[in-house]
């Protein structure tokens, strides 16, 4: 049987934020790695989807953190699935 689980990468990352702020984010490769030994199972494709901020006219530094954080955790977990050579889509941006 072949899995392939779809992951909300809006959620994830807003979720991760909350967690880790401004100065940090999750490591997907780690983290997908770590699912797949707690419930035992290969993944054989991911399907990654996210969409970014919207970026407002005038940022507050608050918001460029989040914003470049974001664009950072997105970059990282495409590129991360990339080299495992499974699926990535992305949302609007």
């Amino acid at each position: 049987m072949k899995t392939y689980p779809f992951i909300d990468g809006t959620n994830l990352y807003a979720s991760q934020y909350e967690l880790f702020g401004p100065q940090k984010y999750l490591n997907f490769s780690k983290f997908i790695k770590e699912v797949e030994k707690k419930i035992k199972v290969k993944f054989n494709k991911i399907y990654f989807y996210a969409s970014y901020s919207p970026k407002p006219k005038r940022l507050s530094k608050k918001q460029k953190l989040y914003l470049k954080n974001e664009a950072l955790f997105y970059q990282q977990s495409c590129e991360a699935e990339l080299r495992r050579n499974r699926g990535y889509a992305r949302g609007a941006s």
